[in-house]
């Protein structure tokens, strides 16, 4: 790893030095421009009037500046790819939202299928056995007897699409 930052360097400040300029400001306030392993001042070429240690110092200089930009242009790229990772993460949430959602509202409505079976399996159990009842003591009326049979049917009706809405599901 660290060759490769060693390497990314080397080539950055070659190809940089190929026909690039660059700026730097030395300690003493002098602003320089570099290009290739030419200086310039104010314009001007420098090269051959400036001293070597203060090519050197120019050089070092832009080394280090070359190397933040580098190390802030790799950090930018992180960045990137970290905020690419998160929009994915979040898309994938909001997908696991939307099937727990949709397996919710699945099982509310089994819920509520079984509790209207429940429901109307009762009534009928109970309306038959008051009827079963009612037709042994001898009570009943023939048209009672009719309402009864009605009332039945309709029970076993409301069962049935209650049995059948359940199994639907």
């Amino acid at each position: 790893m660290k060759y490769l930052k060693t390497w990314c360097l080397v080539v950055l400040i070659g190809a940089s030095s190929c026909g690039a300029k660059h700026e730097i400001i030395t300690d003493s306030g002098k602003k320089y421009e570099v290009k290739g392993n030419t200086f310039y001042h104010q314009g001007k070429e420098v090269t051959d009037k400036i001293s070597a240690e203060e090519k050197d110092h120019i050089v070092t200089k832009l080394n280090k500046k070359l190397e933040t930009e580098a190390e802030v242009a790799s950090q930018q790229r992180a960045l990137k790819e970290a905020r690419i990772r998160a929009e994915k993460v979040q898309k994938e949430a909001r997908k696991a939202e939307k099937q727990a959602k949709a397996l919710d509202k699945k099982l509310k409505a089994e819920a509520k299928a079984r509790k209207n079976y429940i429901k109307a399996k009762n009534n009928l159990d109970t309306a038959q056995k008051k009827y079963n009842r009612l037709r042994k003591k001898g009570d009943l009326s023939p048209n009672e007897e009719a309402k009864w049979t009605k009332r039945l049917n309709k029970l076993s009706n409301q069962m049935k699409k209650a049995d059948k809405a359940l199994n639907k599901l």
